[in-house]
């Protein structure tokens, strides 16, 4: 699933960060086709603690085997654009 601009797909990981000067935020970890995404506060460093710094990197290791899984079998993902034209919804 890819993201629309403001919401994040459904199997998205945020985990909570701050930034330099201590302000809360998240690091968000998703994929769009076969990439593998991070939404970063903006300009900022993200400072994590040990368990967060893990969660991120689960996330991330999470999110480059679904990329790879379909990158390895896009006919599994993505339909053809005649089966895409067929399925119900599709006028």
């Amino acid at each position: 699933m890819e993201a629309r601009p403001g919401k994040l797909p459904a199997d998205a990981d945020q985990i909570p960060c701050t930034n330099a000067v201590g302000w809360p935020g998240d690091v968000k970890v998703f994929t769009k086709g076969v990439e593998v995404v991070l939404i970063v506060p903006p300009g900022e460093a993200a400072v994590f603690t040990p368990g967060a710094a893990r969660q991120l990197l689960e996330a991330i290791l999470k999110q480059v085997v679904i990329a790879d899984t379909r990158a390895r079998h896009p006919d599994r993902y993505w339909p053809t654009e005649s089966q895409s034209r067929a399925s119900p919804g599709n006028t």
